[in-house]
């Protein structure tokens, strides 16, 4: 029996290197001549590449690139796109509050050195009516801004602060201006409050009227608490708007949460989850009582934004109305903007029908601020956003925050005002 062992095997006819065959040409004279050359640009190109905290870093053609923590930070503007230009708001006009209030080289800004610009509001404008001025609230005074519609830096005489009755100089904490149709006036919310009974944190409305022909400007016509609670202190309503519901024949108070699921902390800011809550004004049924506080607003409905509205935060909300002459419940255009995110979210909002929300949010697309050479974010604050026309926004800046908290970049666009295009 042949013994399979025993089977001699043919010889190679050249000895088998050690060494993979990539590396191989590196082992000849002119590989160990290239090897350090080449050696030498990987790790300079390896060490030129951006480092740190910032949200982009660049390429070696120069254009930023997307850092893989988007998803946490939520939207961020994309320099590299080709649709940069389509998507980027054009600034057209924009102003510090304190130099529209500096006329003829005085200062007419009173006491206040520090403007809080929270959200700005104005009537409607439609055809056939006339323009009709602006108006800001600051959450660190009680102060409100007219604006008058030809704002510049050469001053105006239209535009100066008026004085809320009775004020003490406290802060407002005024986050939110809407106008109301059905009253002709002017609802301010403050952000968060104690419920009357200390156990809650709430949002309160004042319902308000500005006359220019007598010495106080001001009218509190009332004040009510919305019955929708909070769990945080410094996140509450932060942009509203008056929208009438035909169908129901009733106009609803659409409020708009800071943070994502109206909550605070970690939670309320996991992006693509923000919410508008549906209120309705409601009277104590009692006749006799005529005390200023004898209303309140009731949360009927919540209406969750799309997932596509991927922001951290939500600063401010204004709505374009289209006139409809059918009779049936329109489409309108809604924006809502993002401090965080410097950018705004435009689409639609219309009477839901069958629908078993009263309101229904449609498509929209994101528009940012623009950023600097660096595409970093110098729209940092913006806080509170109205419609001037169906193409153009005005905008209004928080101070910047303090403590090392923002980027120095924040600085310049703090405090202002802005036209914009897109």
């Amino acid at each position: 029996m042949e013994d399979n062992h025993s089977v001699a095997r043919p010889l190679l006819r050249e000895p088998v290197s050690r060494r993979p065959v990539w590396l191989q040409p590196w082992f000849t004279p002119v590989g160990l001549v290239l090897f350090p050359v080449v050696a030498a640009l990987a790790v300079g190109l390896f060490l030129i590449q951006p480092f740190g905290d910032s949200q982009y870093g660049t390429s070696l053609g120069g254009r930023p690139q997307r850092k893989p923590n988007e998803s946490k930070n939520g939207h961020r503007v994309d320099c590299s796109s080709r649709d940069f230009a389509r998507q980027t708001f054009r600034v057209l006009d924009e102003y510090p509050i304190a130099r529209l209030l500096f006329r003829g080289g005085v200062a007419t800004s009173g006491g206040l050195s520090k403007f809080e610009a929270s959200d700005v509001a104005g009537i409607p404008s439609f055809s056939g009516f006339p323009a009709s001025p602006y108006f800001v609230v600051f959450d660190n005074s009680f102060e409100i801004l007219r604006l008058g519609v030809e704002f510049s830096a050469s001053g105006n005489s239209e535009t100066h602060l008026m004085a809320w009755p009775g004020d003490n100089g406290a802060e407002s904490q005024f986050e939110a201006l809407a106008y109301n149709a059905t009253s002709n006036s002017f609802l301010a919310i403050q952000e968060v409050v104690s419920s009357r009974d200390g156990l809650i944190l709430v949002s309160r409305v004042f319902d308000i009227s500005f006359r220019t022909d007598r010495d106080v400007q001001i009218i509190v016509n009332s004040q009510c608490m919305c019955d929708f609670p909070f769990s945080s202190e410094n996140k509450g309503f932060e942009g509203a708007v008056v929208i009438h519901h035909p169908v129901q024949n009733t106009s609803y108070l659409v409020a708009l949460c800071e943070g994502n699921h109206c909550d605070g902390g970690r939670r309320g800011r996991e992006p693509g989850n923000g919410r508008l809550i549906v209120l309705a004004r409601r009277q104590i049924p009692d006749p006799n009582n005529s005390s200023i506080n004898d209303c309140w607003f009731e949360a009927v409905d919540e209406i969750r934004l799309p997932k596509s509205i991927n922001f951290v935060d939500y600063s401010g909300m204004t709505v374009y109305f289209n006139e409809n002459d059918s009779g049936l419940p329109g489409e309108h255009v809604l924006a809502i903007s993002s401090q965080e995110n410097s950018a705004v979210w435009i689409g639609t909002i219309r009477p839901g029908s069958d629908s078993p929300s009263l309101f229904e949010i449609g498509d929209g697309v994101i528009y940012d601020f623009p950023p600097d050479d660096d595409c970093q974010p110098i729209y940092c604050n913006v806080e509170g956003i109205h419609f001037v026309s169906n193409r153009t926004l005005i905008a209004v800046s928080d101070a910047m925050k303090g403590k090392g908290k923002q980027d120095f970049r924040c600085w310049g666009k703090a405090e202002s005002i802005h036209l914009l295009q897109f």
